[in-house]
C-alpha cells in the first residue's frame, strides 16, 4: 500500500539534494554564458560584469560552508541547495554587494523562522527594486536590444528571467528526471501548472490580448519546479501537497495581476509559513 506520507530517510533525501544540485550546475553554467559572457561581448559592463554570475555562485557556496561549520550541520543540505538556488534567480542587474548581504541575512532569518529562503528573499529583492525604481529581470545587453521573444528564445534560454534561470529546455528535462524520483513532491508543480494554467485560460475568454509572459515566464517555471517543492519547506502528507500545489496555482494568477515575478514568489513564500497548519488539517 502507497504511504500518504513522504518520510525523508537520510539517504533518499542526499540522492534528491544530489540530483537538483547537479542540475543547478548546469544552469549556473549557460547563466555564466548568457548573463556573463553574452553581456561583456556585445560590449556593455566590465570584467565584473563578465564574472558576475559565477561570483553569485561562489558566494552562495561560501556562505552555505560558513553556515554549515557555525551550525555544526551538513554542508550538503536544503541550506546549500536553498543558496544555489538564490544565486541563480537573482535579478540580473540587482546591486551584488546588496545581493550578498541580503542572501547573508535570509540565512540567519531562515535559521530562526521556517520558511522557503529563495521566495524570501526575491520577494525582498522585488521589492527594493520596485522602490529603487530600477525593477526589471532583463540585463543591461537585453533592455538595450528591445527584442521581441519568440518560443525558440525561451527554449534556448534567452528569455528574461533571472540571471541565470532561463534555459527553458533544461526545465523541462529536469521536471521530466524529478516526476521518476518517488520523494520529489509532484503533487505540488503538477497541480500548481494546471490551476494555474487553466485559470489563465479562462482569463483569456474576457481578456483576450493577455502578454505571453504569463504563458511562458522563466521565473514561474523554474520555481515551481524547483523551488515551491522543496522538501522541508512543503506538507510531508500527499494530501497536504495536494492543497498546497492547488494554492500556490490560484494565488500565483491572482497576484499575477498585481506582478507575476512578485506573485509566484510571494505565493510560495505564505504557502511556506503555513504548510505545517495544512498537514495539521489533513492529519
Amino acid at each position: 500500500m502507497k504511504s500518504n506520507v513522504y518520510i525523508h530517510k537520510s539517504n533518499i533525501t542526499n540522492f534528491l539534494l544530489k540530483i537538483t544540485l547537479g542540475f543547478l550546475v548546469f544552469f549556473a553554467l549557460f547563466g555564466i554564458y548568457k548573463s556573463g559572457y553574452r553581456v561583456y561581448h556585445n560590449g556593455y559592463g566590465n570584467i565584473f560584469t563578465l564574472v558576475k554570475p559565477l561570483l553569485y555562485v561562489i558566494c552562495a557556496v561560501l556562505i552555505s560552508f560558513v553556515y554549515a561549520k557555525i551550525t555544526k550541520k551538513k554542508f550538503i543540505s536544503y541550506n546549500l541547495l536553498s543558496n544555489v538556488l538564490i544565486s541563480l534567480i537573482i535579478i540580473p542587474e540587482f546591486n551584488f554587494f546588496l545581493a550578498i548581504f541580503l542572501m547573508i541575512v535570509i540565512n540567519i532569518i531562515s535559521h530562526f523562522v521556517k520558511l522557503n529562503p529563495a521566495s524570501l528573499y526575491m520577494v525582498i529583492s522585488i521589492l527594493i527594486s520596485m522602490i529603487l525604481k530600477n525593477y526589471s529581470f532583463l540585463n543591461v545587453f537585453e533592455q538595450e536590444i528591445h527584442h521581441e521573444y519568440v518560443l525558440s528564445d525561451y527554449l534556448l534560454g534567452f528569455g528574461y528571467g533571472g540571471i541565470s534561470n532561463t534555459f527553458l529546455i533544461l526545465i523541462i528535462i529536469s521536471f521530466i528526471t524529478f516526476l521518476c524520483i518517488r520523494e520529489y513532491k509532484k503533487e505540488i508543480p503538477l497541480l500548481a501548472f494546471t490551476v494555474y494554467y487553466v485559470l489563465l485560460l479562462i482569463k483569456l475568454i474576457f481578456i483576450p490580448s493577455v502578454s505571453s509572459s504569463y504563458f511562458i515566464n522563466n521565473n514561474l517555471l523554474f520555481a515551481f519546479v524547483f523551488i515551491a517543492p522543496l522538501s522541508i519547506y512543503t506538507p510531508y502528507s500527499k494530501g497536504g501537497c495536494y492543497i498546497y500545489g492547488v494554492l500556490l496555482g490560484i494565488l500565483t494568477f491572482a497576484l499575477s495581476f498585481i506582478d507575476l515575478d512578485l506573485g509566484v514568489y510571494l505565493s510560495i513564500l505564505l504557502l511556506s509559513l503555513i504548510s505545517g497548519k495544512i498537514d495539521k488539517y489533513i492529519v
